[in-house]
């Protein structure tokens, strides 16, 4: 059983057509698609898409900023972010506590879950502020009656809707496949 490549599209168009409604599309809609390596965004209106652009910064960017604040390996970094992440400190436990594996053979050490939020945060404001910025520039902000449509593994992050919310100003939600 042979498969054949059929076409090859966007993956930015692939990820919106895979989670958007056609009244989205209609009605105006950002879609955000938080990567390991890239951000990938699409603006939809009158049912198309009118507009897409990509930054440089994604969910491997949080990993690295853990990794370096918690001074921890990389994998351990990723596994932290997966299991223990928040994106918004609002919501976060102040008592809660989670462990970071060291390096060297060192004992892991037991952290604030705070203390990792106030790692992530700052990165997942500065990723959904450079997109405001973008929309902003191109004057398209005004039209996303819709909303915010977040997918990616990021997108699975506790908080991550509070900030976009907070930052654009308009309804967000998580993008799961139809």
């Amino acid at each position: 059983v042979g498969y054949r490549v059929k076409d090859i599209v966007l993956g930015a168009y692939a990820s919106a057509e895979a989670v958007l409604t056609e009244d989205e599309k209609e009605i105006g809609v950002l879609v955000i698609d938080i990567g390991g390596g890239t951000t990938d965004t699409t603006v939809y209106m009158g049912g198309s898409m009118q507009h897409s652009f990509v930054f440089p910064f994604a969910g491997q960017a949080v990993t690295k900023d853990i990794s370096y604040g918690l001074k921890t390996p990389d994998a351990a970094a990723e596994m932290i972010k997966l299991n223990y992440g928040c994106a918004s400190s609002h919501i976060v436990n102040p008592h809660e506590v989670v462990e970071v594996p060291s390096v060297g053979g060192r004992n892991p050490r037991k952290m604030e879950k705070m203390i990792l939020t106030s790692i992530i945060e700052p990165r997942i404001e500065e990723i959904l502020g450079q997109i405001h910025n973008e929309l902003v520039q191109k004057g398209l902000l005004k039209h996303l009656s819709a909303g915010i449509v977040i997918t990616g593994g990021t997108s699975q992050m506790p908080g991550i809707l509070d900030i976009a919310e907070r930052i654009f100003n308009l309804p967000a939600r998580v993008g799961h496949p139809r």
